[in-house]
């Protein structure tokens, strides 16, 4: 009961915390020790001349307090955002600050946050149960260390504080540049801009804040992999189009020249053909079918470090349908847990890589889905080849594998092994099955050799 108590003062101490960072430079939070410890051991002024130090602290904090309210700045400020950051990668990105006063302003201080729910008790709870059970350290009781990593990863990454060096003078604008880290996908919200200006004493600072909501599509990160090649019933098929027919694919393979008949495309006449001849004629190119290659993310499992499972094996899947070497979509049809994303045959590839990478970035886990839809989805499908990653290999996944390849599927298997699974997993059992390890992705990933055939 005491530590339900105590958590529901962990707000309130943030709160307190953040806004003292901000209305206090380290020289004046200095000033407001020294005047805390002065006051409590100068109550008695005939045994100590502590209360002179609270007295000269008190008088200068008073004074700065005061200059720094008159002083507020009068500041417009927007954000400049790309569309997309990826998670643990830094992103720089700049503030357009303009002084709406009639004051010049020097080395103005730069906070920005991001918005997000508090992290309720019961979620707490768990999660310093499977972050223990997993054997990372904890940081003690009452949590406090704890519950501002669950906060940071809510809100979805961290924003260093930033310095605008130039001065800045009465309408003038200037750019000055932040650098977030985010700690998870999905979409971040900005809260509120403090842009803070130090009084004449360098003790405490006067705000202006800039509530202009903005959001951020976080990606997953993705690694180097291999150039995969994965080759079932439905390879590539060339053949012959003609001009008024249409199909998946046209390569700009020229074959030979036609007599043209009603209804062929004017932009494939041969015009000096029809020059010379004075009979069109129209051009006929090669043909090309695209491959039905399909990708399949593993949502439903429950382990003992569920997030960071997940979290690999979406990585993983984001490496596998657009490798970051070549920013090209591999797959054509996407299935995550109830997610079901099909795109549109004859699509430039690079053109939806940023489509595929977004679902991934709204993908999350479901434990209490059966792993029997998805595959059910999956056969009816009936890709030419398949990339599987899973989080499990017990017998409905084995059987899934097995069926589509009888049915001429070429299938890649990758089973991602979280830290609860490493010492109980057995070796691969199938040519067609690799083992990858969620705190070594990377190197695992740049060794995946595969030719996967059906």
């Amino acid at each position: 009961m005491f530590h339900r108590w105590l958590y529901r003062r962990f707000p309130a101490v943030h709160r307190f915390d953040r806004w003292s960072r901000r209305r206090f430079t380290p020289a004046g939070q200095l000033a407001l020790a020294g005047a805390i410890v002065g006051g409590a051991f100068g109550v008695n002024v005939y045994h100590s001349l502590a209360y002179e130090v609270f007295a000269l602290c008190a008088a200068l904090l008073l004074y700065s307090l005061v200059a720094a309210r008159l002083q507020r700045p009068r500041l417009s400020a927007r954000r400049e955002l790309p569309r997309y950051c990826i998670v643990g990668v830094p992103l720089v990105y700049s503030i357009r600050i303009q002084n709406a006063g009639k004051r010049m302003l020097q080395r103005l201080k730069l906070v920005d946050t991001l918005t997000g729910a508090w992290p309720d008790y019961a979620e707490f709870r768990r999660s310093r149960a499977t972050k223990k059970r997993s054997g990372e350290r904890l940081d003690g009781w009452p949590g406090y260390i704890h519950w501002l990593e669950m906060l940071r990863r809510r809100r979805g990454g961290s924003i260093a504080p930033g310095t605008l060096e130039r001065t800045l003078r009465p309408g003038q604008a200037e750019r000055a540049e932040l650098s977030l880290i985010p700690h998870r996908r999905g979409r971040l919200h900005f809260g509120t801009l403090h842009l803070l200006a130090t009084d004449p004493l360098g003790l405490s600072t006067g705000e202006c804040r800039s509530a202009r909501p903005n959001a951020l599509i976080c990606l997953p990160r993705r690694y180097p992999v291999p150039r995969l090649q994965l080759s079932g019933r439905d390879g590539n098929r060339t053949g012959r189009t003609e001009g008024r027919q249409s199909h998946s694919g046209l390569s700009n393979e020229f074959l030979h020249l036609r007599d043209y008949r009603a209804g062929d495309p004017a932009r494939h006449i041969h015009w000096p053909s029809y020059a010379r001849r004075e009979d069109p004629a129209l051009r006929e190119f090669e043909a090309w079918a695209e491959s039905h290659q399909a990708l399949l993310l593993d949502t439903c499992f429950r382990s003992a470090d569920a997030g960071l499972h997940f979290e690999a094996a979406v990585s993983v899947a984001a490496s596998l349908a657009v490798p970051p070497d070549t920013e090209t979509a591999s797959v054509t049809e996407i299935f995550a847990g109830s997610r079901h994303v099909n795109l549109a045959p004859g699509r430039n590839r690079r053109a939806m890589a940023s489509s595929l990478l977004e679902e991934f970035a709204w993908v999350q886990a479901q434990p209490d889905l059966p792993f029997a839809r998805l595959a059910t989805a999956v056969r009816a499908s009936g890709p030419a080849s398949l990339f599987a990653v899973l989080l499990d290999w017990d017998a409905p996944r084995r059987e899934l594998c097995r069926q589509l390849r009888r049915q001429g599927c070429a299938v890649l298997a990758v089973r991602v092994l979280g830290r609860a699974e490493e010492k109980t997993a057995p070796p691969p059992d199938t040519d067609y099955l690799r083992i990858v390890h969620a705190h070594t992705l990377k190197e695992d990933l740049a060794r995946l050799n595969v030719q996967a055939r059906s």
